[in-house]
């Protein structure tokens, strides 16, 4: 997400050509993660991705990150400002906003796919916290996380969600056995259950 956003920056400010010269012989991997119909917020906007594309496709050749492999691999000369594209977690907006646009640019991406996800054995844990924050009735929320405390208002579906985006920053920073002792806690906290699906 941030080599995005700051592609777009370098872009609104004209120091695009620098970045372009200064990564001269080297391959970009950009990584995306979530997409939205609408500006704002941490996804990549339709409009911003469409955007992103445009120069990508003037300035860069975009391979698929296996291709890149193989042509290091084997040796090979890589094309000139070679540059991937790959998306993490496989939400339904990377079929649904990001397809389309590679389509319409033919332009690869890889996509990384979260399988435990998709057959409902794990939730992705970065998931976990906007579901307890929405679903619970508390009205507010206190905790201590790794010797932080934490309190937030629940007063409606912005602070929630802004309450489930600062827990998980907090929870980032943890080894995973930390993150899951943590979010059980956090479910435990807010009376609800991880396992409901619905």
């Amino acid at each position: 997400m941030l080599k995005h956003t700051l592609l777009n920056l370098m872009y609104a400010c004209g120091a695009a050509a620098p970045f372009r010269l200064a990564h001269r012989g080297k391959v970009i991997i950009l990584t995306y993660h979530r997409f939205s119909e609408c500006d704002g917020g941490l996804a990549t906007s339709a409009r911003a991705f469409r955007k992103q594309l445009d120069y990508l496709t003037g300035h860069y050749s975009i391979i698929p990150l296996a291709k890149i492999l193989e042509l290091l691999t084997n040796g090979l000369d890589l094309p000139p400002s070679p540059v991937a594209i790959t998306i993490d977690d496989g939400h339904r907006d990377a079929y649904e906003i990001a397809f389309p646009i590679l389509a319409r640019y033919h332009a690869p991406a890889t996509m990384f796919v979260v399988t435990d996800f998709i057959d409902r054995k794990s939730w992705l844990w970065t998931d976990k916290l906007p579901f307890l924050t929405t679903r619970t009735r508390a009205s507010e929320f206190e905790m201590v996380i790794d010797g932080l405390r934490l309190r937030f208002e629940l007063s409606n579906r912005a602070s929630r969600l802004e309450a489930a985006s600062r827990i998980n920053a907090v929870l980032k920073s943890l080894r995973d056995e930390r993150k899951d002792v943590n979010i059980v806690k956090v479910a435990s906290s807010m009376r609800v259950d991880l396992t409901d699906l619905s």
